[in-house]
């Protein structure tokens, strides 16, 4: 299953009935641990919004703080049809109209969604996120020329506080930024190294596993592998242009992967390489272990964390043998390469994480 396009439709039904009815008496939307990103240019999922009420035990009558996790999707409006600085970001609600909306001209494919917002006291902001990777496209006369225009593309990082009596998420500043290097074409130097780390809690029993499967011509395909494509990982940790450093069997941390050209070529083997992260043993869950992957390209930074899927999956919560597939690297002829995130999760055993989640 594919979290990053599932959402609760019916649970926010309940929700926003319930909000109507305790609205500012029992009710605290929390936002602090949020997490998500950008479905479609218009869409974003934002995961782990906490909703706590206020309810009375019935055995000791005594009122108590009950907290329960939603994903929701938004989708980006505007109240001013032309000034993109009113932006908001309102519920899909299914069973339920929605209201009109002046759609959003940004672009939110890859965009980032995080909580865990601070003010300058350090005070924890419960109420509010921050999105990251969010892209304006402007275009802009030729003075010179008026029959010729041309397309810039800003970037932005942006706040959003929750409105309570509206039930969304309106702007409350934003900022530009640079360019996200990793997220864009990028042009490999013969001398620059791709590798990948991945690490987890040490605290905890559980054993994930770093796999990697690419392009290779020719290949047979058998239990392990695609015809075609080759799968790296403890079973199999070294080819002509992948390594991968870890010990046999065992919980051992960080495991690192390297990726380079083929022997006497300067350029990386065209095609696509797909990176992923098995669990292979211990109760528990990728976020609940803390999970990460750090991406190193010519010395630029990228660190991909696993989203918390709805709460009322089982089998992620205790996901032994699934597998997280986190990133693609998609490598043309000319060396030129792109990391697409993917985010998707599945029931599997080693030698199947070679295959793709549809």
């Amino acid at each position: 299953m594919n979290y990053k396009r599932y959402f609760y439709g019916g649970g926010w039904v309940v929700g926003l009935l319930f909000c109507k009815m305790v609205l500012a008496q029992n009710l605290v939307i929390n936002l602090y641990d949020t997490q998500g990103q950008g479905i479609d240019v218009n869409n974003v999922q934002i995961n782990n919004i906490f909703i706590d009420t206020l309810v009375q035990n019935p055995l000791t009558g005594i009122p108590e703080w009950i907290a329960v996790p939603y994903s929701f999707v938004f989708r980006a409006c505007q109240s001013d049809p032309v000034d993109p600085n009113t932006l908001y970001l309102e519920p899909l609600l299914t069973g339920a109209e929605q209201p009109p909306c002046y759609i959003s001209p940004l672009d939110f494919t890859d965009t980032q969604v995080v909580g865990g917002m601070n003010d300058n006291n350090g005070i924890a902001l419960r109420n509010s996120v921050q999105l990251n990777n969010v892209r304006e496209y402007t275009e802009e006369m030729d003075l010179l020329n008026p029959n010729h225009s041309e397309l810039t593309t800003t970037y932005y990082n942006m706040a959003l506080e929750l409105n309570l009596e509206k039930l969304r998420l309106e702007q409350r500043e934003k900022y530009a930024i640079s360019p996200p290097p990793i997220n864009s074409m990028i042009s490999l130097k013969p001398d620059h190294q791709i590798m990948i780390v991945l690490s987890w809690d040490g605290n905890r029993r559980l054993d994930f596993d770093a796999h990697l499967t690419g392009p290779a011509p020719g290949l047979v395909g058998s239990y392990n592998n695609e015809p075609d494509r080759f799968h790296i990982y403890f079973g199999n940790k070294i080819n002509e242009v992948a390594h991968l450093y870890t010990d046999d069997f065992s919980n051992s941390q960080p495991e690192t992967m390297e990726i380079s050209p083929p022997p006497g070529q300067e350029k990386l083997r065209p095609g696509i390489y797909r990176y992923s992260v098995h669990h292979f043993q211990g109760n528990g869950n990728f976020v609940e272990a803390k999970v990460q992957v750090h991406l190193w390209i010519g010395g630029l930074e990228q660190v991909f964390e696993p989203l918390l899927p709805p709460e009322n999956d089982d089998k992620y919560w205790n996901s032994i043998m699934y597998k997280w597939e986190v990133f693609e690297l998609i490598v043309s002829e000319d060396g030129m390469m792109q990391v697409q995130l993917q985010q998707n999760y599945a029931p599997s055993n080693p030698a199947e994480v070679r295959r793709k989640v549809n």
